[in-house]
């Protein structure tokens, strides 16, 4: 939500040189936070397991400051 996880997409306006700003996980959208926690299909995966494995139905938002 402040914008300080060192995802690709920060790292790359901090300067940062890096061959893709690409999710690592996907390949296919920008590596946001908004990405990497909630919207990335890898990401939605592994709260369905998480969520599976505490015996919850969770409901997730597509926003991640109303998520969290």
């Amino acid at each position: 939500m402040l914008k300080k996880l060192p995802t690709r997409l920060n790292l790359e306006k901090r300067g940062v040189a890096l061959p893709s700003n690409l999710c690592p996980l996907c390949k296919r959208f920008e590596e946001t936070a908004q990405h990497i926690l909630i919207s990335c299909e890898v990401a939605q995966k592994v709260w369905d397991n998480y969520d599976r494995w505490l015996g919850i139905l969770s409901i997730r938002h597509q926003s991640i400051i109303n998520h969290f």
